[in-house]
């Protein structure tokens, strides 16, 4: 192909993205009726549904489309969309994921010092935390003293906490932990719990997520 064939045919596929950005976009995105609409509303919607990052939902919608161009590359059969819409819908969704990115970050720099003055507070009073939380729920002290944290970001209007287990987290008490975390630091807190047990990861999926990570 010549390069001047590629670079048309770039800015014509490009042009065709943003209209199904636009088209798509009103059906995704959710007007919570503030006057404010987000355009990550849905995904992050999605992840307080099912206890999980909205990077990881975005990536979700993303994998579905790789999958089908994975099957196109190795057998060329297109399924229920073009293969040209898949890819089209692969660059859309990779434009999403590195706003919301960009967004996190953007807080983050925003915030400064403050971030990583907040995660330093809950490292300090994480003993504390996981006392309270046995105190009201006993048989989770054994489960909470086996977590460990494994990051912290900033997001729009709260800020997100990652906890890694080998066992399982009930959400009540995921809701309760959110609670006491949010109150010692002064900030609003949403955990994201990650099971690093593989067996626990089968149960999960073979009871279709009646147990939240």
């Amino acid at each position: 192909m010549q390069v001047d064939t590629f670079f048309t045919l770039s800015d014509e596929f490009l042009k065709e993205c943003k209209d199904i950005q636009i088209e798509k976009g009103r059906e995704y995105t959710i007007d919570d009726g503030s006057g404010r609409v987000d355009k990550f509303k849905n995904f992050r919607s999605i992840g307080e549904r099912l206890n999980l990052d909205p990077m990881i939902v975005m990536l979700v919608y993303m994998l579905k489309h790789m999958d089908s161009i994975t099957t196109y590359a190795l057998y060329r059969q297109e399924g229920s969309e073009p293969i040209k819409g898949r890819c089209q819908d692969l660059v859309n969704y990779a434009t999403m994921f590195w706003a919301m990115d960009h967004e996190d970050k953007a807080f983050a720099e925003l915030l400064g010092d403050d971030a990583n003055d907040t995660y330093d507070k809950i490292k300090e009073s994480w003993d504390d935390i996981v006392t309270k939380i046995s105190l009201k729920a006993p048989s989770m002290s054994a489960v909470l003293a086996d977590c460990d944290l494994s990051g912290f970001s900033h997001k729009e209007g709260y800020s997100a906490l990652y906890i890694e287990t080998a066992s399982g987290v009930w959400n009540d008490t995921r809701i309760e932990l959110e609670r006491i975390v949010s109150d010692v630091t002064g900030t609003n807190i949403k955990i994201y719990i990650r099971s690093n047990n593989k067996v626990f990861d089968k149960m999960i999926e073979t009871f279709d997520n009646e147990i939240l990570r």
